[in-house]
């Protein structure tokens, strides 16, 4: 401000408070509750849900009363009011009046002083970024033009106005508007705040209740909508409380592309901004970066000619961008035509953070001109030199390891400020509601030990601004032997609206890893230890691959299937990295048949995953002289990626119809060409059908699903199955339901047969019945197979039929404790038990992970009372800072008794 910057000084002053408005504003714990409640079906949850509501209505009364009056609230309005006067300014074309910048000073250091009195948890908060202006280009040009039209829509300048902005962009729109109209000849206008989900203060309530006894114009403002939610919730909300529909006038700035409005809020006198009248669009006109180049590289550099080219990739939500054949002279040198990116960064000082960073890192980055009213100008890089699946991994690894520890030293912070963050999301937050997902619907009463127990494990000891979008896409090769890689986008993450806050450098390296090809891990590991003395912590990586993959996606795209299987590569990487990575496959040993989904691998994280019992069980099956493989109805790439990850000899996929051998790299087609006729039929009625969707992954057999209305995938509906079924001759193409999906395969084909072909490529006999001494499976599917094996072993959680197949022992426990207790039937004592098959050392992340992988191994309600409550108490003191027991809390161990199969038995005491 003393240096007349008054732009920032506005964009500053309205996030302090933006602050201070959160901090008036709690969310009550009964409220959320009540909101969690209140989405459960049943009514003794709904009655839950009131009682709850009431009982936040009831303690905000006093709390109301006592913030209105509390020393926030006299910051506030001191404030708010500096922020009104600061909008003005901003606002003015003209010179500020001499006498008006001491005034202002003198209230910013008035209000400085009061803040220094605040508690703690306010003073040490962090603002929350606005979308708006930080990610979206939108500029207060664009709010005068908005008010120009509402003042067009309304003549009437006696008539009170208020001008109401959600919460965050809401605290920087709403006083830019009120200025605006004040500008626009509006005699008596007011500015206000609100977030969803909180409640008002009584002041609040006397101004809406004022502004709606007067009929006074109502204007909401919020950043670019995406879905309208926001919007159309605010104008709910603001309906409720007594403004007249045609009283209240919602402004929007639209994309091209964007969703039209919904018709609630055609109910009111909507004004909307298209995309092509923003303000952005002139700032990238070719005489105005001629002139911003001009003045940014003044006085040593000259600009001629500058002429605008396409640039491939069509309107897109977020910053506009530009691409231009600039001729320019620099230091007296000849004049050489160059080709210049120009791309929106943020207004003001959120646009001078990308710079800032630039200018520490510019052995890294393409070469920056500057920045120039929230344009970043700066050399382009070809298309041609962006890093594919062909680039050399050894290279690119040992070029983003130098990137991201450069980075970490030159942009270094004393503290982790992401600590100080409380109900902001934070990454420590999402990982913390990730892991609360196996306690079901009530998970949210776990968030608060779940997401200390995340902050704990993802303690950063030396923090940093990180980069966040270091994924292939984001790196070009440069340079005429092109060994020389430049990273864009090196600030849009690191300075997001979003809030998924981390300073910690390797979340970097795991944005590079995750959906990438699987060397490149293996080699960023290698790289990291050799610059940084040490490799990366394991655990820590694994979460932040998957907050790389799912943190940012909707209900819709997690449902994805290509997605999931990103996700699941993960874990595998995680496992063989961990616990196989020294494993041998026994090609001569007999086979252990595992069948993947609720045997080998579950969900309860919602991401096909091994647990320790099932990780130690493959370790002590390879270790004995077994050979495991797969037998599943997944498809081949999906075993492929299995076999490679554990270590195993091979693999029956899709229901028998493919199998794989490791060793050989190979895949074999057992369909016949009939066969496969058969499935193509089905294939192509059901590709007919707008309504289903297919799984490109499964190549033989096909696999389709419906989407519901939350996006989730869901199985077909009878009447389609039977369509689907009459389009190959009768008989010929048997279904498999699953929880998500239906399955389609011909009718002669099963595991069996998949594992008899299996066998003959390995070189076994599969004439003598010795040569499958295990299989384990808990579906119809898995029934043929289980006959196959001198050992047949079911979980305890299979369907009645399986269980009831001749020959077939019924485990005492579900899923992959199931799978163990099978294992140890077979080699003769518990898996990891003995010197030959120890399981390693598991360090105290990897037993947090591992507490809450096994939450799939209790079936029984109270089992999974007494897993919730064990974890519950870990979190809890880790919570008070001791050390975390999950080591110690063990499911019950395996108890059998005499003999079975001619298979030696033996007892375990129970813990």
């Amino acid at each position: 401000m003393a240096a007349g910057f008054w732009l920032d000084s506005f964009l500053l002053a309205a996030g302090i408070d933006q602050i201070l408005d959160d901090a008036l504003h709690p969310e009550p714990l009964a409220g959320r509750a009540a909101v969690r409640l209140g989405s459960f079906r049943g009514r003794p949850w709904r009655l839950a849900a009131v009682a709850c509501q009431l009982a936040a209505t009831v303690l905000w009364m006093p709390e109301s009363r006592f913030l209105n009056w509390s020393r926030a609230a006299r910051c506030h309005a001191l404030s708010a009011a500096l922020v009104g006067d600061l909008a003005r300014v901003a606002l003015a074309k003209e010179e500020v009046p001499d006498s008006a910048g001491p005034e202002l000073l003198s209230r910013a250091k008035r209000l400085k002083s009061e803040i220094a009195r605040l508690p703690g948890r306010v003073r040490h908060d962090l603002l929350r970024l606005p979308s708006g202006f930080l990610s979206q280009d939108q500029s207060p040009e664009d709010v005068e033009e908005l008010v120009r039209r509402v003042a067009e829509l309304c003549r009437d300048r006696d008539r009170p106005a208020l001008v109401v902005g959600v919460r965050t962009s809401g605290s920087y729109l709403a006083p830019l508007a009120a200025a605006a109209l004040e500008a626009a000849g509006q005699r008596e206008v007011t500015w206000m705040t609100l977030r969803l989900g909180t409640r008002w203060l009584p002041g609040e309530r006397r101004q809406l209740r004022q502004a709606v006894r007067r009929d006074a114009l109502v204007l909401l403002v919020d950043d670019p909508p995406r879905t309208w939610g926001t919007l159309a919730k605010a104008a709910l909300l603001l309906g409720r409380l007594g403004v007249r529909p045609g009283s209240l006038v919602p402004l929007a700035q639209t994309y091209a592309a964007g969703s039209p409005p919904p018709q609630s809020l055609l109910a009111h006198p909507l004004l909307v901004l298209p995309w092509e009248h923003w303000q952005v669009h002139r700032q990238l006109a070719s005489e105005a970066v001629q002139a911003a180049l001009a003045k940014l590289l003044a006085p040593s550099g000259r600009v001629g000619a500058v002429r605008r080219l396409s640039l491939d990739g069509g309107e897109r939500r977020g910053h506009a961008r530009a691409q231009y054949e600039v001729e320019i002279a620099l230091s007296g040198r000849l004049t050489e035509t160059r080709r210049v990116y120009a791309e929106g960064v943020g207004l003001g000082y959120f646009g001078g953070q990308t710079l800032a960073v630039a200018e520490r890192l510019p052995t890294f980055l393409p070469a920056v001109y500057g920045v120039s009213g929230g344009i970043l100008l700066r050399e382009w890089l070809p298309e041609s030199g962006r890093l594919g699946a062909e680039a050399d991994l050894g290279r690119v690894a040992e070029s983003i390891v130098s990137y991201v520890g450069e980075r970490a030293r030159a942009l270094g912070l004393p503290d982790d400020p992401s600590r100080r963050l409380r109900r902001r999301q934070t990454l420590a937050r999402w990982v913390g509601r990730f892991l609360a997902q196996p306690f079901g619907r009530l998970r949210f009463l776990a968030y608060p030990l779940t997401e200390d127990l995340a902050r704990r494990l993802l303690e950063v000891r030396e923090p940093s601004v990180i980069d966040g979008k270091t994924s292939f896409e984001n790196w070009f090769a440069t340079g005429s032997d092109g060994r020389e890689l430049k990273k864009i986008g090196y600030a849009e993450r690191a300075f997001d609206s979003y809030e998924l806050v981390c300073f910690d450098q390797l979340y970097d390296l795991a944005g590079a890893v995750a959906g990438a090809a699987d060397g490149l891990q293996s080699k960023l590991s290698i790289a990291f230890a050799a610059a940084e003395g040490k490799p990366p912590d394991q655990e820590r990586w694994l979460i932040y691959q998957l907050a790389h993959l799912l943190s940012r996606r909707s209900e819709p795209e997690l449902a994805d299937p290509e997605l999931e299987r990103s996700a699941a590569r993960c874990f595998q990487r995680y496992f063989e990295a961990t616990w196989l990575a020294d494993l041998r496959p026994a090609r001569t040993g007999a086979l252990c048949a595992i069948d993947l989904d609720g045997v080998l691998e579950t969900t309860p994280l919602g991401i096909c995953a091994l647990s320790l019992e099932s990780a130690r069980t493959l370790r002590a099956l390879a270790l004995h002289g077994y050979s495991a493989v797969l037998a599943s109805g997944r498809s081949l790439a999906e075993i492929r990626d299995r076999c490679l990850a554990y270590h195993l000899v091979g693999g029956v996929a899709e229901y028998g119809a493919v199998v794989y051998v490791t060793a050989q790299g190979t895949a074999r087609n057992l369909l016949s060409e009939n066969e496969r006729v058969h499935l193509a039929r089905v294939r192509a009625f059901l590709e007919s059908q707008p309504d289903l969707r297919l799984d490109p992954g499964s190549m033989v057999a096909v696999r389709a699903y419906r989407r519901g209305a939350n996006g989730r995938r869901l199985p077909l509906l009878p009447e389609q199955i039977e369509q689907a079924l009459a389009a190959a001759p009768p008989g010929a193409v048997r279904t498999i339901q699953g929880l998500g999906q239906t399955d389609f395969m011909v009718t002669g084909v099963t595991k069996a047969t998949g594992l008899v072909a299996l066998a003959a490529q390995l070189g076994l006999r599969h004439e003598e019945r010795p040569w499958l001494a295990l299989a384990v499976g808990d579906s119809e599917s898995d029934q043929p197979m289980l006959k196959l094996a001198r050992l047949a072993c079911v979980p305890s959680h299979a369907s009645a039929q399986v269980r009831a197949t001749p020959g077939v022992s019924v485990m005492s426990h579900s899923y992959q404790a199931g799978f163990e207790e099978a294992a140890a039937r077979l080699l003769g004592h518990r898996p990891g038990r003995c010197s030959a098959c120890r399981q390693p050392e598991l360090s105290q992340p990897a037993r947090v992970l591992f507490s809450f992988l096994r939450a799939a191994a209790y079936e029984s309600s109270g089992a999974k009372l007494a897993w919730a409550c064990q974890t519950l108490f870990a979190c809890c003191l880790s919570f008070r800072g001791f050390p975390l027991p999950l080591s110690r809390l063990k499911p019950a161990s395996i108890r059998f008794k005499g003999r079975q199969g001619g298979v030696r038995q033996v007892t375990e005491p129970r813990t």
